[in-house]
């Protein structure tokens, strides 16, 4: 498929459930991806999990009118700068990769409003994310966060936010400035106590929660937090 023509791809073009044009080239076991998909600037949703992709080209940039982008299951330890050039992207899900950092110029997505990051090797997320206005949904599960950013309290209509499975001792207080937060999963973190009393504190923000507490020892224990806020 790595020598395929732009006019053999665009008869895989197909209208999706959004009413954009898609291609979807998952699981095909590219290594890399073929250029012709650069040529295909109408495109508004390019899928290509399920891959062996090691790096994404800089010329991601010339798909100007994409609106979803699918980078599962592939090999990335980073994202091109280029690709914060979309700025009419809505929807970018880079689950099960290797990325241990995130471009700063994540910024200038403006108009994103799902960002899938779980199953990586992130450390942290930049201050910046904290510019996404649009954010509504934020997937971190299972990488390597030891501190989230007080700038999270900037994302106005963040709904769902997916912590779990990190290596998060406590939550910034400014977490419970997030008034839209429906949906927050904190499950598989080493909290202490004191980061403990603060996610109970969200219970001021008309947060209700469950647990469940597996292991013997409280400072050692596992906790599991569910929340959902109600009116």
């Amino acid at each position: 498929m790595g020598n395929i023509s732009a006019e053999k791809l665009r008869e895989l073009i197909f209208t999706n459930v959004y009413r954009e044009r898609a291609l979807h080239l998952s699981g095909n076991g590219l290594s890399k991806v073929p250029e012709a998909v650069f040529e295909l600037t109408e495109l508004e949703e390019l899928n290509l999990s399920g891959n062996c992709l090691k790096e994404l080209p800089t010329s991601i940039n010339r798909l100007k009118n994409l609106k979803g982008l699918r980078l599962d299951r592939n090999q990335l330890r980073e994202l091109p700068h280029s690709i914060c050039e979309l700025s009419n992207l809505t929807r970018l899900t880079v689950s099960n990769n290797q990325l241990s950092v995130l471009p700063p110029n994540i910024k200038h997505l403006k108009n994103l409003w799902v960002l899938d990051l779980s199953d990586n090797q992130l450390t942290t997320l930049p201050d910046e994310i904290g510019e996404l206005k649009e954010l509504a949904w934020l997937y971190v599960s299972s990488n390597k966060l030891t501190v989230l950013s007080s700038h999270i309290k900037h994302l106005n209509k963040l709904w769902e936010l997916d912590l779990s499975g990190n290596q998060l001792t406590t939550l910034p207080d400014e977490i419970g400035e997030l008034k839209k937060l429906r949906w927050l999963y904190v499950t598989d973190n080493p909290l202490t106590l004191e980061g403990m009393r603060k996610v109970v504190k969200l219970q001021n923000n008309k947060m209700m929660f469950s647990k469940d507490v597996t292991g013997k020892d409280v400072k050692c224990s596992l906790f599991v937090f569910y929340f959902m806020s109600c009116e």
